[in-house]
């Protein structure tokens, strides 16, 4: 931009030499031109008695003066047009470089904003990665905090939970001792009774109940407890008593020969 301004400066100084040389040259054509008038006037007053014979001479000087002013204006003219040129091509040429100047400085503006914009996402994307990292910590500590806050809670489940078994097994095992002391104590109370009163008193029951003080009995006295009861009644205590039944043995001989016919077939 400093060279732009230096070199309009040279060319406003230049034209300023020109138009300078160009009113010197005039002043100096205008000076010549006074000087041989002058002394062609002093040539023809003190030798006036030669003009009859010098006449002619005259008139050949004057016809030389006159193509010499003649010619002078016509450089002088060449002088005015040159000049005039000049000083519209220097116009041009300035006009040109204020044309180009504008331009370089627009360019110049252009490239400042977009430096400076770069430098805007530049610290943005600094303080963005700050922030991230910032954020980034903060979500690290907030889940070593839940997962602490977990591992705590699920130590306290796990405790209460076995706390809880602990004392479900404590409360079952009571209520088998309890279950097991109540039926010999009812089996020793039903030893001393009548086969008929034990009868009754083993039909009233739960047929679990019953099948368990009959399997505590000696068998003799379950066969009396037993023949005193109704035949249906006697019969499903029994059977009871005998426990789940063993699948026929028709079922695995059968299994088992499905099995190799479909061997067989494959």
């Amino acid at each position: 931009m400093s060279l732009v301004k230096r070199m309009t400066a040279v060319l406003g100084a230049s034209l300023m030499m020109v138009s300078f040389s160009c009113a010197e040259e005039e002043a100096t054509s205008a000076d010549a031109a006074g000087a041989s008038e002058s002394s062609t006037a002093g040539d023809a007053a003190p030798d006036g008695s030669n003009a009859d014979s010098d006449s002619g001479e005259a008139d050949t000087g004057d016809e030389a003066l006159a193509g010499e002013m003649d010619d002078g204006e016509e450089s002088e003219k060449e002088d005015a047009d040159s000049m005039l040129s000049a000083e519209a091509a220097l116009v041009q040429l300035g006009a040109q470089l204020r044309q180009r100047q504008r331009a370089l400085d627009l360019r110049e503006r252009e490239l400042n904003q977009r430096e400076q914009l770069i430098r805007n996402l530049e610290i943005a994307s600094v303080q963005q990665a700050g922030e991230l990292s910032k954020l980034k910590s903060e979500l690290n500590g907030i889940y070593a905090k839940l997962e602490q806050k977990y591992e705590e809670q699920r130590t306290v489940t796990e405790a209460k939970r076995a706390e809880r078994a602990e004392t479900y097994n404590r409360a079952v095992d009571e209520l088998a001792d309890e279950r097991r002391r109540r039926i010999t104590h009812l089996v020793s109370t039903i030893k001393g009774m009548r086969a008929e009163t034990g009868a009754d008193l083993l039909s009233s029951m739960d047929d679990v109940d019953a099948v368990e003080v009959l399997r505590k009995l000696s068998a003799r006295q379950a066969a009396s407890f037993l023949g005193a009861m109704p035949p249906k009644k006697a019969a499903k205590l029994a059977q009871d008593m005998l426990g789940p039944r063993l699948p026929p043995a028709e079922l695995f001989a059968n299994d088992g020969s499905s099995a190799e016919s479909q061997g067989a077939s494959k």
